[in-house]
């Protein structure tokens, strides 16, 4: 595996060993001063913003993915079963936190925020893309009216690869899946997954099986090593 995983006092917290910013995926904050990174009043959208230092300890409203370039910024996205992605082009000094729900998903929010890294001068050959715990599709049962929109959105080859019935006839989906079909198909080729499934596993916060409202978060930076960012 790609990942390395820790404890604090706050509880488990994991890194991409593949990537080279400071950064963390976290059950609690991670490490994180979380009054300290810029953050998102999520919407399961695909709408892009820019953070740059002034913007630590701001909630971007509407917004799922945040890119900065100031090493002084740091950037979050809160999941609990939605799948978080950090991306980073190390070379242009560039990185991106995206929160991709199954709507912002089959919107292409991965990959826009990949074409959109490139045209801030990253080589698409040069960006790295962590994803952490989400709901896997041996967990994350739903409806056919999810499976008619995932068709209506990326086709219906696309939705019989990713939602399908499993062997017992429960209709599934692999969100993650999707997320890595669609940035392949955008170009990107290094790509990390850690494939943990936060319906499943107790280290994780997982609203379906918490049923109530509860986050982790996963943040990153360009910084060489942002003071507000706790790594053992």
């Amino acid at each position: 595996m790609d990942f390395s995983f820790y404890r604090n006092g706050e509880g488990l917290w994991y890194l991409c060993d593949r990537l080279s910013f400071p950064h963390c995926f976290g059950t609690a904050s991670g490490g994180i001063d979380t009054g300290a990174s810029a953050t998102m009043k999520q919407v399961h959208g695909d709408v892009i913003a820019f953070a740059e230092e002034s913007d630590n300890g701001r909630v971007f409203e509407g917004c799922d993915a945040l890119i900065t370039s100031d090493p002084n910024a740091v950037i979050a996205a809160k999941t609990a079963d939605c799948v978080p992605l950090l991306m980073e082009a190390a070379d242009a000094g560039i990185c991106a936190a995206i929160h991709a729900g199954w709507r912002g998903t089959v919107k292409g929010i991965a990959a826009k925020v990949f074409r959109e890294l490139i045209k801030l001068g990253a080589e698409p050959c040069g960006i790295k893309t962590a994803i952490g715990a989400a709901a896997r599709f041996e967990s994350y049962e739903v409806q056919d009216d999810f499976r008619a929109e995932v068709a209506k959105a990326l086709g219906e080859e696309i939705c019989r690869r990713f939602v399908r019935e499993d062997e017992k006839g429960t209709l599934r989906a692999d969100v993650p899946g999707i997320n890595i079909y669609l940035l392949k198909e955008a170009g990107a080729a290094e790509i990390f997954d850690c494939g943990l499934d936060t319906i499943a596993d107790l280290r994780f916060r997982s609203f379906r099986r918490e049923g109530k409202a509860v986050s982790m978060y996963n943040a990153i930076s360009p910084a060489a090593q942002p003071a507000m960012l706790v790594i053992n």
